[in-house]
């Protein structure tokens, strides 16, 4: 099983185990920039499974404030680039919840 088959498999088990989960980022829709989302729409419908705009802020935003009403954030950022602009702001933000942050991002040569 490659990388990508393994993330998409456990992308599936979350949105399958628990009915608050939604997964959403930038083309997740159509599969995601890596494939890792593929056939989720199709399985879970567009209110599990969303495109968001190309807004890094605005998507991390959002999970944050999913998770801190209860929700299953599964934020997908295309690339870890991206996300460490964000970082600091948005850990401690969450930490004044109680909430504990985890990202998971693709890169490397």
């Amino acid at each position: 099983m490659t990388m990508f088959a393994a993330i998409n498999d456990a992308l599936r088990v979350a949105l399958q185990t628990d009915p608050s989960a939604v997964v959403f980022g930038e083309d997740v829709a159509f599969g995601g920039v890596f494939r890792c989302t593929t056939g989720l729409l199709d399985e879970f419908g567009d209110d599990r499974v969303l495109n968001m705009p190309i807004n890094e802020q605005g998507l991390v935003g959002f999970g944050i404030g999913m998770a801190a009403v209860g929700g299953t954030a599964i934020a997908e950022v295309q690339f870890a680039d991206y996300i460490f602009p964000r970082w600091i702001r948005y850990a401690t933000r969450l930490q004044s919840f109680g909430i504990d942050l985890e990202a998971n991002s693709m890169w490397g040569g």
